[in-house]
């Protein structure tokens, strides 16, 4: 529901489980009416251990459907499963460092929103998979969860 306030043209929302990508089309159709009746939207899974742009490309980003690479990738509540995390890591890259070989005009801004309930993955995203993926992360936590004094707002 945040992208809404965007108002982009085109949403793609994925998850590399079943279970989870049945959950976004029960959210999505419980709050379609939210959407700009000219947006594109489309829902699927990804693997994300077996990711291949190419093949992003063909099941999404199709000239017959208007697509075009992403511009931002907003990402709520993905670290929930250890296992996982090496393989979203190496989506995001992917794109990072492909964006002008698929038509991109810019790389990709990655954003992700998150609790911090599974610290054990977190970490080994931030301190292991980034790195070896040469790229960096900022937790901005800190610098935008703060009170009226500009106190920090103490995470749950």
């Amino acid at each position: 529901l945040v992208a809404i306030t965007c108002n982009p043209s085109h949403f793609i929302m994925t998850d590399y489980t079943k279970k989870v990508v049945r959950q976004i089309q029960l959210n999505y159709d419980l709050n379609k009416d939210l959407f700009d009746k000219n947006s594109k939207v489309q829902i699927d899974i990804i693997d994300w251990n077996n990711f291949s742009l190419s093949a992003f490309k063909k099941n999404f980003m199709s000239e017959e459907k208007g697509w075009k690479f992403p511009e931002v990738i907003l990402g709520a509540d993905l670290i929930y499963d250890y296992e996982a995390t090496e393989g979203l890591v190496r989506v995001f890259r992917e794109f990072l460092l492909n964006w002008k070989e698929y038509g991109g005009e810019k790389a990709p801004e990655v954003l992700l929103a998150t609790k911090k309930r599974h610290l054990k993955a977190w970490q080994y995203m931030h301190d292991v998979c980034v790195p070896v993926a040469g790229l960096t992360a900022t937790d901005v936590t800190e610098q935008y969860l703060t009170d009226e004094s500009g106190k920090p707002i103490p995470q749950c």
